[in-house]
């Protein structure tokens, strides 16, 4: 098999290539990173070292097999080189700014009953350069693409050292340039995880999905509770805040007559109390196969009625890709048209 450059830097180009000359390596790179995804495209390198390239290397290792647009969001199914296949998406708010929500595993195995990825479960992580295939197709088929968030299929700190490399090579100056505060990594709340992301992990934000701060109900919906407890959790993001002194996002999936009463928001209070936070309120989007239901108009209203009630900082979610099924909880392995 063909060794896939996409996910390298300059320097693992250079020696893996090994070019006639060094700084070949950061040619090479340079036209990965502006999306080109033909060797024969490259103009400015020689035809040996382009015969080279195409012999033995490949710049994406992964192939789009179907495009899916809705208004300002669009989705690409990826299939790799192994025949899994994961999914991508593109959001674009009304200013024009354009996100790519990228995933770091084929499949996840934290089993959140309320998410599609985790009802199809888990087949393996992604490497480095299979993460950077989606942003390289997303702005192929999108255009220039500004922010980031690790919060496709799978768990991201589950796949922690494949996430960071991807986002060395995405935050590169000589490549696309992204800030690592333009990128959001989602987690279900892996607390090792996160203080080892507070310890040596980039500047990236933060952003948790919580749905319950009652442990028993959260324990109902979200496995990964009974591993890390409410407690250690609320003990990681404290840790995590005096390290990075960052604004956490809670990610609160509001589900019909289950975490929407006047007592989930005291726990929820409980829970965020101390730290410096914005709650993401996410009505639930349907999926098939999954036994849930989104609440109603009147029982959100009186949701965000209770969170302004308690002076809790909160946004609401705005619904984008739902009818391609790439909104959140949505996507899915299944290879569909």
């Amino acid at each position: 098999m063909k060794i896939s450059l996409s996910g390298m830097m300059p320097d693992e180009i250079l020696s893996a290539v090994n070019p006639d000359k060094p700084y070949r390596a950061k040619q090479i790179f340079k036209a990965i990173q502006s999306n080109i995804t033909d060797f024969n495209l490259i103009t400015n390198l020689p035809a040996g070292l382009k015969k080279n390239l195409y012999d033995n290397f490949t710049i994406t290792g992964s192939t789009v097999t179907n495009v899916l647009r809705d208004n300002n969001s669009g989705k690409l199914s990826i299939t790799l080189h192994d025949k899994n296949i994961i999914e991508c998406v593109l959001l674009s708010d009304l200013k024009g700014r354009k996100t790519a929500c990228l995933s770091t595993q084929a499949g996840c195995a934290m089993g959140c009953l309320f998410c599609k990825t985790g009802d199809n479960g888990f087949s393996r992580n992604l490497s480095s350069s299979e993460i950077i295939d989606q942003f390289i197709f997303l702005e192929k088929e999108f255009g220039e693409i500004s922010n980031i968030v690790f919060m496709g299929m799978g768990e991201p700190l589950d796949n922690i050292e494949a996430l960071f490399k991807a986002a060395d090579v995405l935050n590169n100056k000589e490549g696309k340039g992204i800030s690592y505060r333009r990128m959001t990594v989602s987690t279900c709340g892996l607390a090792d995880k996160i203080e080892y992301m507070a310890d040596i992990g980039q500047p990236m934000r933060l952003a948790v999905s919580l749905n319950s701060a009652n442990q028993e109900k959260r324990e109902k919906v979200m496995p990964v509770a009974k591993k890390f407890d409410l407690g250690k959790l609320r003990e990681s993001l404290f840790y995590y805040q005096s390290k990075r002194n960052k604004r956490i996002t809670i990610e609160y999936v509001l589900i019909k007559e289950f975490n929407t009463d006047k007592i989930d928001v005291k726990y929820l209070k409980d829970f965020i109390q101390g730290l410096s936070v914005i709650v993401n309120i996410i009505p639930w989007n349907p999926a098939a196969g999954l036994d849930f239901q989104t609440p109603s108009k009147k029982e959100i209203e009186n949701f965000l009625n209770l969170l302004d009630a308690s002076h809790i900082p909160y946004v609401v979610r705005h619904r984008k890709g739902e009818k391609i099924r790439g909104a959140c909880g949505q996507l899915s392995s299944e290879a569909y048209g």
